[in-house]
């Protein structure tokens, strides 16, 4: 089984691909697996038809093959480029959810956005929030991507509480400036002035919270709240500017970023390799000169498959 660890589609719509392409493929030992896969659960069978849906939306396999190199296998060439192309397709197929969003960008595109309470949201490219103020609060929903928040203060005139709800938790803001990111593996919240406090549902039932200050970073995922670490208080919305700021962070996140940025997929084949950690300062607006200087500094093969994907093994 892959793990296209960068694609931004769920665990189940990857799974679902692999499955299709075997059973597509012809391998007699795959009706049982999938039909024991396909009863787990009612998320399973859903993404098995947008699996399905997908695979003829490709003209069944139109993708040209890649040619056999020497550190991959032929058959693994061939069922990774299908099944990351599959995946791909799978999520521009589902992104017409994002259109259903109150307020989204699309590659490589910025919007600055003004709420009726004075705040400010910047909403980084390929992403998308939804905003529901109430009487109990006012919150914003990241659905996917990334945004950088300016909250208008609590006082008299304004008691209810500033969230940003992401993944698995929430970020409520205690001062003003902070961005929340969505990534492959957790949520990042950075906060460049102020404070915020962070609290998220871990998998096994309990709430964690966290507090975090101007010039930290922390992530929570279905682990709870990791600890923090000390960044550069104008990181927070390096994107902004046009750059994308690595200290040490793993490639799969990398690269989840640089795909905001550029049409297509970069798709990352082997779990090892997405766990490596990339440092560096980016430009955004030349996404594959700086993929270039990555895969050469970490000596990464890539294949290119147009349009669609971009493999690194």
């Amino acid at each position: 089984m892959f793990d296209f660890l960068s694609c931004r589609q769920s665990r189940c719509d990857r799974q679902a691909a692999e499955w299709l392409l075997r059973a597509e493929n012809g391998e007699s030992s795959v009706a049982d697996g999938l039909q024991r896969w396909l009863a787990r659960s009612s998320r399973n069978r859903a993404a098995y038809r947008r699996a399905r849906q997908a695979w003829g939306m490709m003209g069944q396999a139109e993708l040209p093959v890649p040619r056999p190199v020497a550190v991959m296998r032929p058959r693994l060439a061939w069922a990774g480029a299908m099944a990351a192309a599959l995946a791909v397709t799978i999520g521009w197929w589902e992104g017409g959810e994002r259109w259903s969003a109150d307020f989204s960008t699309g590659v490589a595109e910025q919007r600055m956005i003004g709420l009726e309470d004075g705040s400010q949201l910047w909403l980084g490219p390929d992403s998308a929030v939804d905003v529901r103020f109430d009487s109990g609060e006012r919150r914003v929903v990241l659905r996917s991507g990334e945004v950088y928040a300016v909250a208008a203060p609590r006082n008299g005139a304004e008691p209810r509480p500033f969230l940003v709800h992401a993944g698995n938790g929430s970020v409520r803001a205690l001062g003003t400036r902070f961005n929340v990111n969505v990534l492959p593996d957790g949520t990042e919240v950075t906060v460049e002035e102020h404070a915020v406090e962070v609290r998220a549902d871990a998998a096994d039932g309990s709430q964690e919270h966290s507090t975090l200050s101007a010039g930290q970073s922390l992530r929570y995922g279905s682990d709870g709240v990791g600890s923090s670490w000390p960044v550069e208080p104008s990181q927070a919305g390096a994107w902004r500017k046009g750059h994308l700021v690595a200290d040490r962070q793993p490639l799969g996140d990398v690269v989840a970023e640089l795909n905001r940025y550029r049409h297509g997929r970069i798709i990352i084949t082997d779990t090892a390799l997405s766990r490596r950690m990339v440092s560096g300062v980016f430009d955004t607006r030349d996404p594959d000169a700086a993929l270039e200087v990555i895969t050469s500094v970490l000596k990464v093969h890539s294949l290119s498959l147009p349009p669609l994907i971009t493999l690194l093994y």
